[in-house]
């Protein structure tokens, strides 16, 4: 085949586009600091650069959820640390309640400022962090008030709020206003026959099981009727201590159930009960709006007998309530703090797994700039030799 000169250009010209695209494409990884600029250059890398980019963007999503997560729960043990200590003040107070020497006055005091205790803690529910309240839940509408009646009254919160704090993993991190003021409260009920709780049981001093109304803290018989002293009730206070209207102590004489004066005689006429009643442990709901609304009606009317009785254990499990739900949230504020460690960990592995697939090696680059500057330098000189001829070449 016969070589012409034009061929010979062809082939230089397509050979010269080669080493330049090469230096080009040097240059621009240079320029950028990428091996690629576009998927073309290369499609897996590209791909791969892609599927990182999405899963970091997503970590840093997840990321910023947990750390409004961690300031909505560090919020929400701020306001269940403002419950406990309100709730603590208004047992102090029902306490202090039972001392002898109180009279009207002081319990009226003592009412005022459990009314006020009731409206903070009213107001602590209410508790709102970036618009939102704390413990409203789904809902979004303000959770509690205070009634006529001094009751503190709950809305309906819906169902409790919910995060995404990583790929599939979602959690409730919310805590709603009822399960604060809804606690359970361990009771003894008499066994029936079928096994289910009849009447509240409470044990005296000295063993005896004694029946009890739940709304009176009377003594009551086996038919549910008050056992009757001097015509009136005899009301039994959470220690099981017995006390007739006139404040008469009394106490049951465990060998036969009968009722007897501190002194040891035994009242007249003679009244006997069932003292060796068969009692199984039970769980009631209590709720403390209704309590505290109960406390300041007994201090209202003069009578502390309740308050430093049945109310004083009600509130003891209303209190541990509040301190398992405040458990609660710190168990969530660890778990917080580990996922967001996780997260941070993955996100810096995600970067430097993104940096190896498409980032230059600086040295690397560098020398094969140098070598296809030399071969494109090489290539030029080459030509100058080999193509000599010009056009004053075909004149002559």
């Amino acid at each position: 085949m016969r070589i012409t000169t034009s061929m010979m250009t062809n082939t230089f010209l397509g050979d010269m586009n080669v080493n330049l695209n090469n230096m080009s494409n040097r240059q621009k990884q240079l320029n950028t600091g990428k091996e690629f600029s576009k998927p073309s250059d290369s499609p897996y890398k590209a791909a791969r650069s892609m599927q990182m980019y999405s899963e970091i963007y997503s970590n840093e999503q997840y990321n910023t959820n947990i750390s409004h997560t961690v300031n909505w729960l560090d919020t929400t043990d701020t306001a269940m640390n403002s419950l406990g200590n309100a709730l603590t003040r208004i047992r102090e107070l029902m306490v202090s309640a039972g001392n002898g020497s109180y009279g009207e006055d002081e319990l009226k005091s003592i009412k005022d400022e459990i009314s006020e205790k009731t409206n903070e803690i009213s107001q602590i529910l209410n508790t709102s962090f970036d618009g939102k309240y704390i413990f409203g839940g789904t809902k979004g509408e303000k959770p509690s008030s205070v009634n006529d009646k001094g009751e503190i009254v709950a809305k309906d919160q819906g169902d409790t709020l919910k995060v995404e704090i990583s790929q599939g993993v979602v959690i409730d991190y919310s805590i709603n206003a009822d399960e604060i003021l809804n606690f359970q409260h361990e009771v003894l009920k008499e066994k029936l026959p079928d096994g289910t709780g009849g009447s509240i049981i409470k044990l005296d001093k000295n063993g005896n099981t004694l029946r009890i109304n739940s709304t009176t803290s009377n003594l009551i018989d086996n038919a549910n009727n008050n056992v009757l002293y001097d015509g009136k009730p005899i009301s039994v206070d959470s220690e099981g201590n017995l006390k007739g209207h006139d404040g008469t102590v009394l106490k049951v004489d465990k060998s036969n159930g009968k009722l007897q004066k501190e002194d040891g005689t035994y009242i007249s006429p003679e009244i006997k009960i069932d003292n060796k009643i068969e009692v199984i442990k039970s769980k009631e709901t209590g709720e403390l709006g209704k309590l505290l609304s109960d406390i300041t009606n007994s201090l209202e009317s003069g009578d502390a007998s309740n308050v430093t009785g049945e109310y004083l254990s009600k509130i003891d499990s209303a209190i541990s309530n509040v301190l398992s739900v405040r458990s609660k949230v710190g168990t969530l504020q660890n778990r917080m703090e580990g996922a967001e460690t996780i997260n941070k960990s993955q996100n810096t592995n995600l970067k430097e797994i993104l940096s190896h697939n498409e980032d230059i090696d600086w040295v690397e680059k560098s020398m094969e700039m140098a070598t296809v500057q030399t071969i494109y330098m090489a290539s030029l000189q080459s030509s100058a030799r080999i193509l000599q001829n010009s056009l004053l070449d075909y004149v002559r």
